[in-house]
């Protein structure tokens, strides 16, 4: 009956509520344990430059303001090792009555970027989906862009599968805010139980559905 919905609405908005506030009590940095599926703070985090800008910029633009939120989001969170791989393209004007548009929307912005060391350019030419991945494998760093590089999968060895499965970082934007796709299953190394905080987050669940 109607009552029954109502008690049963009631009971799990309690318990989303109480997994609102277990996930908000989290720390919002990256640890060791990866509690938050984000890399340890000694990580290289190592940024697809064209993946994050065009996304910011919803494919109409290379937006630079995007890819220094994500810039920004990490360095602000600790991490030392900050790198995004640009094409050269981007940072220059194209001539007067082109039309190319592989070209940064801000380029003295993407300057200063890359003038404080946060991004490196890619020479022109050189496929700058690809370098990104070589060097974080590299430097065994984590890597932020949103190819799901199916051709380096298909030739890939099983050792860079795993590698790629466990620090390849997606992300989206909402609204102005950078937010990585992080799945704590996969990142590794652990120094916690590996299922304590999944344990803790159903546990505030059902405590919540039970309160209701």
């Amino acid at each position: 009956d109607g009552g029954g919905d109502e008690v049963v609405r009631s009971s799990l908005s309690d318990a989303i509520g109480s997994i609102n506030s277990w996930v908000d009590a989290k720390p919002t940095t990256g640890d060791e344990a990866g509690s938050l599926g984000l890399p340890p703070l000694s990580a290289h985090i190592v940024i697809d430059g064209a993946s994050v800008a065009w996304a910011h910029g919803e494919g109409k633009r290379f937006s630079v303001a995007g890819l220094r939120t994500a810039i920004e989001y990490f360095t602000k969170r600790g991490y030392a090792r900050v790198m995004a791989f640009v094409s050269t393209t981007f940072s220059q004007a194209p001539p007067e009555g082109s039309t190319r548009t592989r070209v940064a929307d801000d380029i003295p912005a993407l300057e200063r970027l890359h003038e404080a060391g946060n991004v490196e350019y890619i020479p022109a030419g050189a496929d700058d989906t690809i370098l990104p991945l070589q060097y974080a494998w590299e430097v065994q760093g984590y890597l932020v862009c949103n190819s799901d590089y199916r051709d380096f999968k298909q030739g890939c060895t099983d050792e860079e599968e795993v590698w790629i499965r466990a620090q390849h970082i997606y992300f989206t934007f909402i609204q102005e805010d950078f937010i990585p796709l992080c799945e704590p299953d996969l990142r590794c190394p652990r120094t916690a139980e590996p299922d304590a905080w999944e344990e803790e987050g159903v546990a505030a669940a059902e405590e919540g559905y039970r309160d209701g």
